[in-house]
């Protein structure tokens, strides 16, 4: 293979690579709100009581819709990651938990704390179907359990953040104003999507470019190679070291 062929076969890996890179790191971003959102309502539980006068049971029916939402949704999920793929679905999801979480921070009721939750469930319930259907697309097959394994993983943190830590912010600047920087950083998610969509259509018009001249430069190449062999026959039958094309035979 010539240097063009290797470079652009050592370009293109990169290319693939940096974007499996940026696309991974927004699925595992997915994953760790997916698990702090699931969680996070039990730390914040006695201000939400103390705030709103709620009860136990309206504190249960505020922590039960995120998880009504999220079951009843699972199928209609995957449908839709089916009919318009996993970009689409999971922008479109993500505008529901961008709503719910900034409905859960300026919320002024339980009704209204339960439509947030609501919202959220919806907006999570195709995090991981899709962040799975993306993953067994991109890698290996040899490589996708190991991939999302570490996904897995990695979401788990979302739970230890809605712990020890969520309380001391929540001590620190109250549950609301908490509960605003999260949904600060559901709609920095929301921007990052197509911008990774952007960056992977980027790089798929540079891999077509890349396989054009790549394909041109091999038929260049050949033919220049055909042209050689002529003329250096032609040159060693000019000094007698093999018959001419045009010799008569003897």
């Amino acid at each position: 293979m010539n240097d063009w062929g290797e470079k652009a076969i050592e370009a293109e890996a990169g290319r693939r690579s940096s974007r499996l890179a940026a696309i991974t790191a927004v699925l595992f971003v997915l994953g760790f709100s997916n698990l702090f959102l699931r969680s996070s309502l039990g730390v914040m539980a006695p201000d939400l009581s103390r705030e709103m006068a709620l009860g136990p049971t309206a504190l249960s029916t505020v922590a039960s819709a995120f998880f009504f939402a999220y079951a009843l949704m699972q199928i209609p999920t995957g449908m839709l990651l089916d009919r318009f793929g996993a970009r689409m679905t999971l922008a479109g999801m993500l505008l529901f938990t961008l709503a719910g979480a900034a409905t859960f921070a300026g919320a002024k009721s339980g009704e209204m704390l339960t439509v947030g939750r609501i919202l959220m469930g919806i907006g999570n319930a195709g995090i991981f179907t899709g962040a799975f259907y993306v993953l067994a697309q991109w890698l290996p097959q040899g490589q996708v359990v190991q991939r999302v394994g570490m996904l897995n993983s990695f979401a788990a943190i979302g739970t230890l953040s809605a712990t020890t830590p969520l309380a001391a912010l929540i001590a620190t600047i109250g549950w609301r104003d908490s509960y605003w920087i999260f949904t600060g950083g559901v709609a920095v998610l929301l921007v990052a999507v197509p911008i990774v969509s952007i960056f992977h259509a980027i790089c798929f018009f540079l891999d077509g470019i890349t396989k054009s001249l790549g394909a041109s430069n091999i038929r260049n190449a050949h033919l220049l190679a055909g042209k050689a062999a002529v003329k250096f026959m032609q040159n060693r039958a000019s000094h007698g070291v093999i018959p001419s094309f045009h010799s008569q035979a003897v």
